[in-house]
């Protein structure tokens, strides 16, 4: 089903078309003005459908497919420096962190420094060779830039203008930097939709720009906030759209297209992630009404299952053979599977599913065999990741988008308006602490040793152990 056209259904679906026409239907005394203009109204609703469907449904065709040449498998990315935090979810792709943080802060507490940030973004803060990196749009000239901030001092050390212009459509709780960039020691890559496209930039250390290529096009429903995600040579990108949707890899070094492949035709908005599940390197990704498994190295799918739902904007997670897949719109369920399958595994492969404090934008997080959701209306909830057995639901309250990571046996997990709640990952409730900044939140903690860096809608903070004073 063409997008134009699974949107009317939902709207027929939930009566709202019904209802409208029913309004709108010609009054029973016939001649009457009234009756009149209410039968125009009705020709013209049903006539802006029928433009809709023909104009919506065939305004851009799948992009051509690339396959990689040779059969050589990517050599392997440098491992991340000890500390770091590179790409989205963090080192190990799991949302968890080395080390011991602070477990409370505010503005006068374990602030090791506040760096105002211009514009707006919802991309987290990549750390990186000493260095913060943050992408950040200006709405009133229409820029996207990407700012290097001194991971001792906030000190701000360059600016690089990325893009001007051409900014898309989005939801007014999206931003158009919402997609993290990813660190591979040597340049920072940054995925941005403008122009009705999807652009990948490589930067160098100095904030260089190496090179920038279009993955294809995008035409946008509610903006652009899938993140990159690295394996071996290449760095990957995904964009579920408005139309044909499709997974693009690019050389790391160079920029060369070197498999782009054709996915489904709906927007959707989760960011793809490769890890080692039963015994083989999968690139995992939700959304579409499917969850699918594919060759991070040559894009060739693996496996899918149908689920959890329609739109899904959170990231897979995994451990052993299982994986989880979570969406929220329309539907809400929340699959786990298991990942060793080929071809539709719908019937054979879902361990457990569940409709209860199910996710859509916060990733989940799994932990010794639990699996753990703080969801966008802030419930949070933990699972026996083998059998679906819930251990325990807990209200901590707000509105979430950021997503919930873990260090040194807490989950940090911070809410829209600046409050983090932390809590020990434990198959029982313990809250441990509630740290408010009074500056809304929607990016995720960057875990790094004792540290924290968390980016509010103003600002980016380093959080540390600060000496009393």
């Amino acid at each position: 089903m063409c997008p134009v056209a699974f949107r009317l259904a939902a709207l027929w679906r939930f009566g709202i078309i019904p209802e409208w026409c029913a309004k709108v239907r010609p009054h029973r005394r016939a001649g009457t003005r009234q009756g009149s203009q209410m039968a125009m109204q009705r020709r013209t609703f049903l006539g802006m459908l029928t433009t809709s469907l023909a104009a919506g449904c065939a305004r851009q065709e799948p992009v051509a497919e690339v396959r990689p040449q040779g059969r050589r498998r990517p050599q392997a990315a440098p491992p991340p420096a000890a500390g770091d935090w590179p790409w989205w979810r963090g080192p190990t792709l799991d949302g968890k962190g080395e080390g011991q943080p602070p477990l409370r802060w505010s503005r006068n507490e374990n602030v090791l420094w506040r760096t105002p940030i211009p514009g707006r973004g919802h991309a987290s803060p990549v750390v990186g060779g000493g260095l913060v990196y943050l992408l950040t749009a200006e709405e009133k000239s229409q820029q996207i830039r990407l700012l290097a901030v001194d991971r001792n001092t906030g000190g701000v050390q360059w600016n690089t203008l990325l893009h001007e212009g051409g900014f898309i459509h989005r939801h007014e709780k999206n931003s158009h930097a919402s997609a993290t960039p990813a660190f591979d020691g040597r340049r920072v890559y940054c995925v941005a939709a403008v122009q009705d496209a999807v652009w990948v930039t490589a930067v160098d250390a100095d904030g260089r720009i190496v090179w920038q290529q279009q993955a294809g096009p995008f035409a946008s429903q509610h903006g652009y906030g899938s993140s990159p995600v690295i394996y071996g040579e290449l760095v990957i990108v995904a964009a579920d759209q408005d139309g044909p949707g499709y997974l693009a890899a690019f050389d790391r070094a160079r920029g060369r297209l070197v498999w782009r492949v054709r996915r489904y035709e709906s927007p959707s908005y989760a960011t793809p992630i490769v890890l080692r599940v039963a015994g083989r390197d999968q690139l995992l990704l939700a959304g579409c009404a499917k969850t699918a498994a594919y060759d991070p190295a040559t894009g060739e799918l693996l496996w899918y299952c149908e689920g959890p739902s329609q739109v899904a904007a959170c990231t897979m997670c995994a451990q052993g053979d299982l994986v989880v897949s979570s969406g929220g719109y329309p539907e809400k369920r929340l699959l786990c599977i298991r990942a060793d399958g080929r071809g539709d595994v719908s019937a054979s492969h879902v361990v457990w599913s569940t409709d209860q404090a199910v996710t859509y934008v916060p990733s989940p997080l799994i932990h010794d065999g639990l699996l753990f959701v703080v969801n966008d209306g802030g419930v949070a909830a933990c699972w026996s990741l083998e059998d679906g057995k819930t251990r325990w639901r807990q209200r901590l309250g707000g509105n979430f988008s950021a997503s919930p990571v873990l260090a040194g046996g807490h989950i940090y997990a911070a809410d829209e308006t600046g409050t983090t709640y932390v809590f020990k990952a434990l198959g029982t409730y313990e809250e441990v602490a509630q740290n408010v900044l009074p500056e809304g939140q929607f990016a995720t903690l960057a875990v790094c040793g004792r540290e924290l860096y968390l980016r509010t809608t103003e600002a980016v903070y380093a959080i540390g152990h600060a000496p009393a004073t």
